[in-house]
């Protein structure tokens, strides 16, 4: 009996690491840094955060572009639900800069969204896995979340702004057996997917991370929708980088899976499309 429970853990845990698509939480609230909690400072912030919002569940350029988008961004403020000014864990004593998050009606900014005939791309999304390798003093590793504690901060910084769900792989024994580090360097896609089919995702992501000087560096591939697809981010710091990174992944899957409205009138959407 015992055993039997251990294994159905194992199996729960294992099978929890397997769900395609999740429930994305928090889309429509986001953190950002404000000098001082002036009237004018906080409505400068909740602009910003409102972008935020708009570049996670939208088009980026086709929003910006939208006179509608940029008169809710000048009215930003009348879309808050609730904000509150957080102390940034990397604030010295010293420092008066804090972090506010701030809350956003998702229901009036979806309808906002629609009436203008765009694209949203909603909560539920599917996991992408990630194979990502580190090249650092002559040495390639694969991303360790104990060992590269700074790399995993700035990768969890990157998805959670463009609200992409990503899954690292086990790297139990199977799959130390079927992929190495320079597979994953050289993006080797057979041996890629092979070892991918285990965690029935749609879009599997490969990752070289190069640190340079004074900058990191990258190479990215996506597979998709029967696709592979390249780009490369030239050398900026971690969280730029990587958030450049995740931004390109955002517009392809965007492009596949946000509904876009048929057609608006009179203010009524009609039936969308994908």
């Amino acid at each position: 009996m015992k055993l039997y429970t251990r294994l159905l853990v194992v199996y729960l845990v294992l099978a929890a690491q397997y769900v395609a698509a999740v429930e994305i939480k928090g889309l429509y609230e986001t953190e950002v840094t404000v000098p001082s909690q002036s009237r004018e400072d906080r409505n400068i912030a909740i602009r910003e955060a409102l972008v935020n919002v708009f570049n996670r569940v939208g088009a980026s350029q086709e929003m910006m572009q939208d006179p509608g988008i940029r008169d809710a961004l000048n009215n930003a403020a009348a879309y808050v639900n609730q904000y509150q000014y957080i102390l940034a864990a990397d604030d010295s004593a010293a420092s008066s800069a804090h972090k506010m998050r701030v809350s956003f009606a998702e229901s009036a900014l979806v309808a906002l969204i629609r009436s203008r005939g765009l694209a949203v791309w909603g909560k539920m999304r599917d996991n992408v896995l990630l194979w990502l390798v580190i090249k650092q003093q002559g040495r390639q590793v694969l991303l360790n979340v104990e060992q590269n504690a700074e790399i995993n901060k700035a990768l969890q910084f990157a998805t959670q702004l463009k609200g992409i769900p990503v899954l690292l792989p086990l790297m139990d024994l199977e799959e130390r057996r079927q992929v190495s580090v320079d597979d994953v360097g050289s993006a080797d896609w057979e041996k890629l997917l092979l070892a991918s089919r285990r965690y029935g995702v749609a879009a599997v992501l490969s990752g070289k991370l190069v640190r340079q000087r004074t900058c990191w560096r990258s190479e990215w591939t996506l597979s998709f929708n029967h696709k592979l697809e390249q780009w490369r981010v030239p050398c900026e710091n971690l969280n730029a980088n990587l958030s450049t990174a995740f931004q390109g992944v955002y517009k392809r899957l965007f492009d596949f899976y946000a509904v876009k409205p048929i057609n608006v009138v009179n203010g009524t959407v009609m039936e969308g499309e994908r």
